[in-house]
């Protein structure tokens, strides 16, 4: 044992001698090529599995041809199990979109396009590449892609109640157009959910704003208080709008009985002097029509009733007057100049999370 560890160490250790083929082996390099038993070794499959997954695969490619794409399906991922050959993604993809599944045929294509650069076990087509990169370009156009940003990372995105991942997501989010509903939580966070129409080839982009629960307390608590102060603004100038009506109403209702008054006195008044003026006449005549040679005494008595009726006339028409012009004048300020308090006006002011109600006056 000890001289042929010292054999070893002076001379080097033997070249291993390459496994002998089998004869299954032999076929699948002659139909293959030169070092492929060598490759499915290093893959750790071995030639009867591998020769079966390519049975699968046949059969499966027969269903895909026949649109029998749930048994297509099911055969390629069998396939897929024994060896994972990027192929199996472009035929899983193709049966995926048979069966009108455009997201996750478009994931397979996606996983196809990543996986053939590294696979060396057999050729793949350039044609089937382009074929793939066309086939993504056609499904893009025919889905939604959906782009959400949140300011909180780790958030969890469900979409229809299945999970998408969580925040940042590197990649849009491809889905059918029509109606979803997004929900978008994070433990210790207040869900965000909303609902979109997604239309055919749109690109929807969102930026949400989480916010933890303690600050959605904070926020409610604020929302109450400012509630209670605008509710005590609103009794505050309800009342005070109370008080500035009954004080217009007081004032508009003296004001036009002061006015009707002073008008009613004044028509009176002028009626008056005008009944005084028309008996002044009476007198007047008799004194004017009387002979130069008539004693004093027989026509005193028509004088001084004559001019008590002038001086009551003129006194009468002057009161009566000033009474119709103040009466007038109070009246129109009572209807044209004083004005009613301006009723109180709620306005609804928009807020980050909610609206707040707050009163318009003009006191």
């Amino acid at each position: 044992m000890f001289f042929k560890l010292l054999f070893v160490l002076l001379l080097g250790a033997p070249t291993p001698q390459p496994k002998p083929l089998t004869a299954l082996e032999k076929k699948l390099e002659t139909r293959f090529g030169r070092g492929f038993a060598h490759r499915l070794r290093l893959l750790g499959c071995s030639p009867k599995r591998y020769v079966y997954a390519l049975k699968l695969t046949k059969v499966g490619l027969t269903k895909l041809v026949d649109a029998e794409y749930d048994d297509a399906l099911f055969l390629f991922k069998k396939a897929y199990s024994i060896v994972k050959s990027p192929h199996l993604f472009f035929y899983r993809a193709m049966a995926y979109k048979g069966m009108g599944r455009l997201v996750r045929a478009r994931v397979q294509f996606r996983a196809f396009l990543s996986a053939y650069p590294t696979w060396s076990l057999t050729k793949v087509s350039p044609r089937r590449v382009a074929r793939a990169k066309r086939e993504i370009q056609r499904l893009e156009q025919d889905l939604a892609a959906l782009t959400i940003e949140t300011n909180s990372p780790a958030a969890l995105i469900t979409i229809d109640g299945q999970p998408m991942g969580k925040t940042p997501l590197f990649s849009a989010i491809w889905l059918l157009p029509g109606r979803v509903s997004v929900v978008v939580s994070k433990r210790g966070h207040v869900s965000h959910r909303l609902t979109l129409t997604l239309k055919r080839g749109e690109r929807v982009q969102r930026q949400l704003r989480l916010i933890t629960t303690q600050a959605l307390l904070e926020q409610n608590r604020r929302r109450i208080q400012a509630r209670e102060m605008a509710k005590a603004r609103a009794n505050s100038l309800r009342i005070r709008h109370e008080e500035a009506t009954k004080k217009y109403r007081y004032r508009h209702n003296l004001f036009s009985i002061v006015g009707w008054s002073g008008f009613a006195l004044g028509v009176t008044a002028l009626l008056a002097g005008g009944a005084y003026a028309i008996a002044f006449l009476g007198p007047k005549e008799r004194v004017e029509q009387s002979d130069r040679d008539t004693k004093w005494t027989d026509v005193k008595k028509d004088y001084v009733r004559a001019r008590s009726y002038a001086t009551n006339a003129m006194i009468l028409g002057g009161v009566g007057g000033f009474l119709v012009l103040g009466g007038g004048a109070t009246l129109y300020y009572a209807k044209k100049i004083l004005k009613a308090p301006p009723p109180i006006t709620p306005t609804l002011v928009p807020g980050p999370h909610s609206l707040s109600l707050s009163f318009t006056s003009h006191f």
